[in-house]
């Protein structure tokens, strides 16, 4: 009924499901939805999910909703350091197998991966890429990690030093006032701004890439270098 309601009101052309698990519903809730939304809406729209719920034939009926596009949080790719710090134990195996059904059914979707976790390595987030590299998604994102308060993450971060328990929280893209241990904060902003260009390029590349690292005068030449490249081959 609200949805109803909104899109008389306001004719729009597409439509935005915040919800950040939808295919957590249960298949015949989502029957009912797809039902009534093929009936009464009918709009292409955008939802997020987390890979482990992906099912065919949940695709298959998001798809016949006329789904346009998904997101996905994958945050790390290391499935043992995944499993200790966030508490997901989604195994990386059946994450690439819910992803090739996104990519069978020709979904668009993006993928949302987090750096900068307590404990985290060079080589740990070396092994996000990598696992990064199997898939195809139209946009692949990295956000700092960022411990806000009331989290496990948060009262880890305080009790292991990391954090000062007064520090203030900020948004995705700054992280916190961190006390990093295994890797400079300056690597890690490094890594950040070429996440996609190690995802999307040839290995043979990366030396040129971790160059573009360095927020020095060399590196962000070379940054601005390989982000021509990249917006041309991949987002034309």
């Amino acid at each position: 009924d609200e949805m109803e309601y909104l899109v008389n009101k306001y004719k729009p052309d597409y439509i935005n499901f915040n919800a950040e698990s939808i295919l957590a519903i249960n298949i015949k809730d989502l029957k009912k939805l797809a039902e009534l939304y093929k009936k009464e809406i009918g709009l292409p729209f955008w939802c997020q999910s987390r890979p482990e719920t992906i099912t065919e034939e949940k695709i298959i009926i998001l798809k016949e909703m006329n789904c346009a596009d998904m997101q996905f949080g994958i945050e790390h790719g290391n499935a043992e350091f995944r499993s200790k710090m966030l508490n997901r134990h989604c195994s990386n195996d059946k994450m690439l197998d819910g992803f090739k059904i996104i990519e069978k059914y020709k979904i668009p979707y993006s993928v949302n991966n987090i750096i900068g976790f307590p404990e985290e390595t060079r080589e740990l987030i070396f092994d996000t890429i990598y696992f990064n590299r199997h898939l195809h998604p139209k946009t692949f994102n990295c956000y700092m990690f960022t411990p806000f308060r009331g989290t496990y993450l948060r009262n880890y971060c305080v009790d292991h030093g990391y954090l000062n328990k007064d520090a203030s929280t900020m948004q995705l893209l700054d992280g916190a006032d961190f006390k990093y241990k295994t890797i400079s904060k300056d690597e890690l902003y490094g890594l950040q701004r070429t996440f996609s260009l190690y995802c999307r390029f040839s290995e043979s590349e990366f030396e040129k890439i971790r160059r573009a690292e360095k927020f020095d005068k060399e590196g962000n030449r070379v940054f601005e270098q390989l982000k021509e490249i990249y917006y041309k081959k991949f987002f034309q």
